[in-house]
């Protein structure tokens, strides 16, 4: 059994009412409107890293597990030029729509 971790995050005060208030008109719990704040600055956080986050056009078959048909939906969906993976099953692709799948060592030579 896993030790539960108990953070603690300090607020100013109006920032603190401001999260009191938002957990009290959305009937969430303080510690619900925060995680929820830290998920979306995430989110915005590693839209500025990563230059993006896009939403595929199409549903896709061509792989027989479905994480690994999501990532070429999305690799078609940003217009990408390769994709990079250790998935065998993406890799006996060898090349969708104009996208090469490559072995991190191969990217790498």
């Amino acid at each position: 059994m896993t030790a539960a971790v108990r953070k603690t995050i300090s607020l100013p005060s109006d920032l603190a009412r401001d999260a009191e208030e938002t957990a009290r008109a959305e009937g969430k719990t303080l510690s619900a409107v925060v995680r929820d704040a830290l998920r979306q600055a995430r989110a915005v956080r590693l839209r500025g890293e990563l230059g993006g986050i896009v939403e595929p056009a199409e549903p896709l078959t061509v792989l027989a597990d479905e994480p690994g048909n999501r990532i070429v939906e999305c690799a078609l969906a940003a217009n990408a030029q390769l994709i990079v993976t250790g998935d065998r099953a993406m890799l006996a692709l060898g090349e969708y729509r104009g996208i090469r799948v490559v072995s991190l060592s191969a990217y790498l030579d």
